[in-house]
């Protein structure tokens, strides 16, 4: 038996004496240097975020410029709105009334709304009395001011715009998603709560990475660093000194797979608990499913690398195992 270690340790040896090894093992610490600061806040929704939120933009300004320009409508939630509007907004829905054509971006109506969830002057009680309230919103009416902090302030006071004018909104979740780089916020925000991001993370973008670094560039590197092995144990000074000693050929060229294979093993754990451990601490995203990859990735490995070593057996070339 210590004859075929002998033969699996040369093999380490061979693999950790070329440079695509290393190279393989800093691109790993690489990626996920790369990907350990990536981090995630759970909020409530609060700011309108343009077309993605009001789906129905001409509904939105006909229903303001309806209740800007209705005096039956002033003391309305949605007269009480369109009151509230900027300057440049009140123009355009002047001329909304008038029948004249819209100008103005959707954005600049989100930025509108978005100053009053800042600026509450626009709620009354009375008015609101008679819109639809979702049980959300009920509940966060029956709480005293001082009990809400600003993230809650803020998402009653979108809740109340939407029931002032429904049928406008895009329906969204509850609660958002905000990436993080660092500490750093990512200025866009996933209109997901936590339970769907994770589904995202673990059925889109985990199996995608996966994919590519385990499945392609991984395997590829493997072959390139190992596809020598057996060609350079067939070369006659090699192969007379291994055979000098009382051991089994077969066992000998098995020797030598397992060896390869034990190469990428060592790439694979690294790369695979890596980011087991950046997807736990990270995102709280602890996927114990994602450590079956080692074993598949390795047996992955041993498919094409028996091609390779049986091209190496036959035309004892590097390139041709590495070609075909």
């Amino acid at each position: 038996m210590k004859p075929y270690l002998a033969i699996i340790r040369d093999s380490f040896h061979a693999a950790l004496a070329s440079r695509v090894l290393w190279i393989a093992f800093v691109a790993i610490w690489l990626v996920l240097a790369a990907l350990a600061p990536f981090g995630y806040q759970e909020d409530l929704t609060t700011d309108f975020r343009g077309a993605r939120d009001l789906a129905h933009r001409s509904r939105l300004r006909g229903m303001l410029a309806q209740g800007l320009s209705d005096p039956d409508l002033a003391d309305t939630a949605v007269g009480r709105l369109a009151a509230a509007m900027p300057e440049n907004i009140a123009q355009e829905l002047n001329a909304v009334s008038e029948g004249e054509e819209a100008t103005l971006r959707t954005s600049e109506y989100a930025d509108a709304l978005n100053q009053c969830l800042d600026d509450e002057g626009w709620y009354d009680e009375e008015a609101w009395a008679s819109t639809l309230r979702l049980a959300e919103l009920r509940e966060l009416d029956e709480l005293a001011d001082e009990k809400l902090d600003e993230s809650k302030r803020r998402r009653r006071a979108r809740l109340r715009i939407e029931a002032a004018m429904p049928g406008v909104f895009a329906t969204r979740s509850a609660k958002s998603i905000s990436l993080t780089y660092a500490g750093f916020d990512f200025p866009a925000e996933l209109a997901v709560d936590k339970t769907r991001f994770v589904g995202i993370i673990n059925q889109l973008v985990v199996p995608l990475i996966i994919d590519w670094l385990l499945g392609f560039i991984l395997i590829f590197l493997g072959i390139l660093v190992t596809a020598s092995m057996i060609p350079d144990m067939l070369q006659p000074g090699s192969l007379h000194l291994l055979l000098s000693k009382p051991v089994s050929r077969s066992m000998l060229l098995i020797s030598k797979f397992i060896g390869g294979c034990a190469f990428v093993f060592l790439c694979v754990i690294q790369l695979v608990v890596g980011l087991y451990l950046v997807a736990g601490l990270r995102l709280d995203i602890w996927n114990a499913r994602l450590l079956w990859c080692i074993p598949v990735s390795v047996f992955l490995f041993s498919v094409f690398y028996s091609v390779s070593v049986l091209a190496g057996m036959r035309w004892r070339s590097p390139i041709l195992a590495i070609g075909v």
